[in-house]
């Protein structure tokens, strides 16, 4: 992802903030995910902050989860993790949205999603990184 705003709330991502999931930008710094177990746009949810995403550079970001925990990583590293306290989460069925959704449209450039039914490694983050990052300068 890059960007270069810096005012306003975007969705990079967008399901359900009370299911699998929604990603928040705020203001052109951290993005949020939220998730909870109503398996709708709706309580019970949480939300976990990743670090803030630098302007105008390519920034490389997954977010990883499983039933014990969610976390972040930027650029294939670590930034934050944050207990799940939902465990194994209701069904959703919302249809997942990228670079729109009920916070604002994306204001920048999304390269490449892709999406695991599963969470990731910390090993498999960096490989992936790895492949990604000489396309975009990182």
């Amino acid at each position: 992802m890059k960007h270069s705003y810096t005012t306003g709330r975007k969705n990079p991502w967008n399901q359900a903030y009370g299911g699998y999931g929604t990603w928040t930008h705020e203001n052109g710094n951290n993005i949020n995910q939220y998730f909870g177990n109503s398996g709708i746009n709706n309580s019970p949810y949480i939300g976990v902050t990743s670090v803030a995403t630098p302007r105008s550079v390519w920034n490389i970001l997954c977010a990883t989860r499983d039933t014990n925990n969610l976390s972040w990583y930027i650029d294939g590293s670590l930034s934050s993790t944050r207990s799940n306290p939902y465990g194994v989460l209701a069904n959703t069925s919302a249809n997942i949205w990228i670079g729109n959704g009920y916070a604002g449209l994306w204001e920048g450039q999304i390269a490449v999603v892709i999406a695991y039914k599963r969470a990731l490694t910390a090993s498999e983050v960096q490989q992936i990184f790895n492949n990604l990052r000489s396309r975009y300068g990182l």
